[in-house]
Order: structure tokens, then C-alpha cells, then sequence
């Protein structure tokens, strides 16, 4: 939903065809099915959520490291937009990585204080938090003040203030420890906890 618009909006994202160059977001009426409009998302965008009332947010993911296909690292960002149908639909756009400057004021960390956190960091030295994260996905809270990005390969998710447009804090999810036995002494295969 968009205020002022008489019809639902489908958003989509398409990357672009080369893994290290940023997409795009479409919309288009979902009754009609007709074009709206196009703007610019970051690096591989894939997770869209909507506020239905003219937020919609575009996880994009960003491309890691390989010189065959990609021979920069790409960071991974979320594109925030805002629609609105007045007085004809129109959009507009801004795209966010997760660095320094996007986080309030002392909430950024170094890598080694994220790990602690359970953030999971990997990459060519894994201590340049920006480049190793890869958002995935997110949705807004339901007052739609907030935007939850989610690093699935991180283990890990921030929070975005949609009003404040920075992110508050990033943190990992945390996992249970388990010991499994998963060798092979009974000649079979029986993984278990021990």
C-alpha cells in the first residue's frame, strides 16, 4: 500500500548482469500491472519488505571476493525507499551499507568486539566488517518505526531507525552448544548428541 495510490504496488529487484555493479528496484501497479517507475538498489538485491504505508526496503547482499567472477568485494547494503501516490506515484531512494557512518553515534564496533557480540566475520583478513557482512533478508516491526536486516551467513542481524535513518546496533543470534558424536566407532552412521 502507498498513500494516496488507488492500486497495490508490486516491487521488484533484478541484479544486474555483472555480479560487482549495483541492480535495480521496478514498481508496478499490481491491478494493472503497468510500469511505475525504476530506481537504483545496491549489489545483488533480494529481500524486499514493505511498512504498507510507502516504506519499502530492499536487502542487498553484495558480492564477496573471487577473481574470476568478481575481482572487487562489494559490500552488502539495504536500500530504503519511500512511495508515495500524490499526485502520481513517485519514489525515491537510498542506499545504506553497513559502515561506520550509517550507525549512530558509538554504536560502531571494531571486528574483534562483533565476534564477541557472535557476529560471524570471515573473508580474505575478516577484520573488515563492512565487506564481510551479506544481508539476506529483513522486514519492518510492526509499528513500522523499525527495520530488522538479517545476515543469514553471519549469523547476525541489525536494526534499523527508519526516522533516525541509521542503524542502532548489530549483534550475532547466538547458537546452543551441542557435542555430537559423529564418528564412525559403531560402523554406523547414528550422529547423535553425546
Amino acid at each position: 500500500r502507498v498513500p494516496n495510490y488507488p492500486n497495490a504496488i508490486v516491487a521488484a529487484a533484478a541484479p544486474h548482469q555483472y555480479e560487482f555493479a549495483d541492480g535495480m528496484l521496478a514498481f508496478f501497479d499490481a491491478q494493472t500491472l503497468g510500469f511505475l517507475a525504476c530506481a537504483p538498489a545496491g549489489n545483488k538485491p533480494e529481500g524486499i519488505a514493505s511498512d504498507f504505508d510507502g516504506a519499502i526496503s530492499c536487502i542487498n547482499e553484495g558480492s564477496a571476493m573471487d577473481m574470476e567472477v568478481t575481482p572487487i568485494d562489494v559490500e552488502g547494503s539495504m536500500t530504503m525507499c519511500t512511495a508515495t501516490g500524490t499526485p502520481s506515484f513517485s519514489v525515491s531512494c537510498v542506499t545504506k551499507d553497513l559502515a561506520p557512518a550509517n550507525f549512530k553515534d558509538g554504536k560502531w564496533k571494531h571486528a574483534v568486539e562483533y565476534r564477541v557480540d557472535g557476529v560471524r566475520l570471515y573473508g580474505p583478513n575478516a577484520n573488515n566488517v563492512t565487506y564481510d557482512l551479506e544481508p539476506e533478508g529483513g522486514a519492518f516491526t510492526e509499528d513500522g518505526l523499525y527495520q530488522l536486516v538479517v545476515m543469514q551467513d553471519n549469523d547476525a542481524y541489525a536494526m534499523w531507525d527508519v526516522a533516525a535513518g541509521k542503524y542502532l546496533f548489530m549483534k550475532g543470534f547466538g547458537y546452543d552448544a551441542i557435542k555430537a558424536d559423529t564418528s564412525d566407532k559403531d560402523d554406523k552412521i547414528a550422529i547423535k548428541n553425546s
